[in-house]
């Protein structure tokens, strides 16, 4: 069922090279933009507890209601959607190097 897909990558490395950079730079995004909005929530609840009126702020338990306007349901905010995007970081660096030792083995195009 699959097969076309592992001759797809076999025969090209460089689409599994781009494949892996796709993957790779989309997880880091992820971790990036889940580490920003965690850095938001956390000036947010900063600036709440040293505005004039402490009394009744409650942090905000996650982005989408600190932020209800801002379309936050991508971003990482708990163990598991940290550990996928640590998952797609990893997925990305392997098909990277299973590229490059596919091109060092000289598999690639096949020329007539």
């Amino acid at each position: 069922m699959t097969d076309w897909l592992l001759v797809h990558f076999y025969f090209n490395p460089a689409r599994m090279r781009a494949a892996g950079r796709l993957v790779f730079h989309l997880g880091a995004a992820l971790l990036c933009a889940g580490t920003l909005g965690r850095l938001l929530l956390g000036v947010q609840e900063a600036l709440l507890r040293l505005g004039p009126n402490r009394q009744g702020t409650a942090e905000a338990p996650s982005l989408a209601s600190a932020y209800p306007a801002w379309p936050t349901w991508w971003v990482p905010e708990g163990p598991l959607g940290y550990v996928l995007a640590f998952a797609l970081v990893g997925l990305g660096l392997l098909a990277l190097s299973t590229a490059k030792r596919l091109a060092l083995l000289g598999c690639g195009p096949l020329e007539t």
